[in-house]
């Protein structure tokens, strides 16, 4: 069988009865788009923290926030038995010390914005509790990494950053020491994204061999787009 074309006039009459059924089920045909496409799109958005603008039909993305503290020495006090409060797949639990912690906190924005500003350490502490609530999506995942003096190169540990109650976190501000209590997190394997085996797992000593350069790398989520960080603002000025 083959295909044979349409007379011009045909096709032309095809066209308009297409024009105009889109104008029959659509009022303006040149915004006209498929409303079950759009409820996926929004319903998206929304699970993903965003904010959707009904007049373009599109997603304003939630600003996803990173900070950075910084220490002159890590010390870990661990716990005997795992904390009931960790994911279940967390390796070990305690509380990280960090020595002569810097008196700020640095935060920048994921793409695709660009904002960052410092905001003293004291006020991070202090509204961690706010902050870090189930809505955002619960505890932050961090990052510690020191200089490892025994080895001469970085070493790191993933953690999550408990809140227990309104003195930890807290931070000793005649000393500069900030206490956090952590779940230790596994490795991954990035292919399954299922944990590493047993024995290629690590803790870390209690007392690490820091040189003295101390970092950590918080990761926070917010509740939603709508959250514009005022608060935060106007305790980094």
């Amino acid at each position: 069988m083959t295909n044979t074309p349409l007379p011009r006039s045909l096709t032309a009459a095809v066209l308009v009865i297409l024009m105009v059924g889109l104008s029959l089920s659509c009022e303006e045909p040149e915004v006209c788009v498929d409303e079950d496409y759009l409820d996926g799109k929004r319903d998206a958005c929304v699970e993903a923290k965003g904010m959707w603008h009904d007049e373009h039909n599109a997603c304003i993305p939630a600003t996803r926030w990173l900070m950075v503290q910084h220490a002159s020495s890590l010390e870990f006090q661990f716990d005997a038995e795992l904390d009931a409060e960790c994911p279940e797949d967390a390796l070990w639990s305690g509380t990280a010390l960090l020595g002569g912690a810097s008196e700020t906190t640095l935060w920048f924005s994921e793409r695709p914005y660009r904002y960052a500003f410092a905001q003293p350490t004291d006020q991070f502490i202090w509204g961690f509790r706010e902050g870090f609530t189930a809505d955002a999506d619960g505890p932050p995942s961090a990052v510690l990494e020191w200089n490892d003096e025994d080895t001469g190169h970085r070493s790191s540990a993933v953690v999550e950053l408990r809140y227990v109650n309104d003195t930890l976190p807290g931070l000793d501000e005649s000393s500069g020491a900030l206490r956090y209590p952590v779940c230790g997190l596994p490795l991954d394997d990035p292919s399954t994204r299922a944990p590493l085996p047993s024995e290629e797992q690590q803790q870390p000593p209690a007392s690490p061999s820091s040189t003295g350069r101390v970092s950590m790398l918080i990761h926070w989520v917010p509740a939603s787009a709508h959250h514009d960080m005022s608060d935060v603002f106007e305790s980094a000025n």
